[in-house]
């Protein structure tokens, strides 16, 4: 998924990464365990994280790199919630059941593929 416009604040990375996954800004708050006028603030650029923990756990929720929260620019495109969910469930499983994963993946690609 292309973003667009292109960020180019702090703050502006974090909406856009929190509407790619499709949180509301009380759910970020409640994630990070932080006041919902905190987030907003952070979100609106009025403020900034304060200690650089606060910055990866908001990065995190929001499905951003902390480069891109930085710098105000993505640095790739960020993953929606059914690709965050699919890279959950692929890394938590065991490494021959992750194998039988990539082959169905790959069978279903060549199905979709074969017949579009």
């Amino acid at each position: 998924m292309i973003l667009s416009p292109m960020p180019n604040t702090p703050g502006e990375v974090l909406r856009m990464g929190r509407q790619a996954l499709n949180k509301k800004q009380t759910d970020i708050a409640s994630e990070i365990n932080r006041a919902l006028r905190t987030y907003q603030k952070w979100e609106n650029d009025e403020t900034h994280p304060n200690t650089f923990s606060d910055i990866i756990a908001v990065c995190k929720a929001c499905g951003v790199p902390v480069q891109d929260y930085i710098t105000g620019q993505p640095s790739q495109a960020y993953p929606t919630a059914k690709e965050n969910e699919l890279l959950d469930l692929v890394t938590s499983m065991q490494s021959g059941d992750m194998d039988c994963m990539i082959r169905i993946a790959k069978a279903l690609r060549d199905t979709a593929n074969a017949n579009p």
